[in-house]
């Protein structure tokens, strides 16, 4: 259950806050959501993650597997709700 919270929900927030200040620094403009990001998401990133290894709740091969899946599919809603690319 860990797992599937880290791959599918928690670590596209991770892959959020890079998004939002990527896009600010590459556009000199604020790109909404930026603040918000980098307040809330690390932070809570961070210490949940922690948590959930001490815990035993999540190991590292799965960790790995989930940062990866999470930017997978961040990856995937950003080109299709930002960049308008249609699936065929």
């Amino acid at each position: 259950m860990v797992f599937l919270f880290y791959g599918l929900a928690f670590t596209q927030a991770l892959f959020n806050t890079a998004f939002h200040v990527t896009t600010t620094a590459a556009f000199g403009v604020y790109s909404p959501g930026v603040i918000t990001t980098l307040v809330l998401y690390p932070p809570l990133f961070h210490n949940l993650t922690r948590l959930a290894y001490r815990e035993g709740l999540l190991s590292n091969g799965a960790g790995i597997v989930a940062l990866v899946l999470g930017g997978a599919i961040h990856a995937l809603v950003v080109a299709l709700q930002v960049f308008f690319i249609k699936l065929v």
